[in-house]
């Protein structure tokens, strides 16, 4: 096969993953101790794009895979509270995929707060959104933020030191395999961990920066359309504001 930065790429991978017989498993079930035997643990960290997440969730759905999403709550690319981005989380999250906090310690110190506070905290609000207990977790930038070594019982962090030093780790971060691409690694490595960040992937095989620039006329184009719709809810709130005002101050008095 040919390594690009596709989705068909990403799919010949987990084609290959299956053919080579490895099961697909999940932070969680492996979060504590590592299993006897070959898996192939897949994750993606949602960086940048809450729309590449989302299609690489169907894609992977499609083939009656499920693998691990981490959300940021303070990404300044995707706001994962916003109505739209909201829903899209819960449907990653009702295909079968295990959705987690991607927690940022950089923004916890940056906001005065200890790190374990600012994790469990976060937790709170991602399992409000979906409405339900979330089961593990992934740090975002470990190369150049601190082990985090106190967590909240029950989330274990897919940077564990058993899940990235005593098993194979492979990530993809800066569109650039340390080791190679990962395709290269299947059938020859027993355990195998990958992070794959959706936003690498879901858009043409293209310099990595145009696949950048891409992904920010995305979020522009999102923006200018809730504008938009803003504009004409302003319109018709205007055209009838004597009417809310009226019935506004009615309800004082209900």
């Amino acid at each position: 096969m040919t390594c690009t930065w596709s989705p068909e790429h990403y799919r010949e991978i987990l084609e290959s993953a299956r053919a080579e017989g490895y099961p697909i498993v999940k932070v969680s079930e492996v979060g504590t101790a590592l299993p006897e035997g070959p898996f192939f643990l897949v994750r993606h960290d949602i960086d940048i794009s809450m729309e590449a997440a989302h299609a690489m969730a169907l894609l992977e759905a499609d083939m009656g895979i499920t693998t691990c999403y981490y959300v940021r709550l303070h990404s300044p690319f995707y706001n994962a509270l916003a109505p739209d981005h909201a829903a899209r989380i819960r449907e990653i999250a009702d295909m079968g995929h295990e959705v987690g906090l991607h927690y940022e310690p950089g923004y916890y110190e940056s906001m005065g707060q200890q790190v374990a506070e600012g994790i469990a905290s976060d937790i709170h609000t991602l399992e409000t959104l979906l409405g339900g207990k979330t089961l593990s977790v992934s740090q975002h930038e470990p190369s150049i933020g601190p082990v985090v070594k106190i967590l909240p019982e029950g989330y274990p962090c897919a940077y564990q030191r058993h899940l990235v030093l005593d098993t194979k780790y492979f990530g993809d971060s800066g569109f650039r395999w340390r080791e190679g691409c990962i395709c290269e690694k299947l059938g020859e490595i027993e355990q195998i961990h990958t992070l794959i960040h959706p936003a690498n992937w879901m858009r043409d095989a293209v310099p990595w920066e145009e696949v950048l620039r891409r992904h920010a006329k995305t979020a522009a184009e999102r923006i200018h359309r809730l504008m938009e719709e803003h504009i004409v809810s302003q319109r018709a709130y205007l055209a009838r504001r004597d009417e809310i005002d009226a019935a506004r101050r009615a309800r004082y008095d209900s």
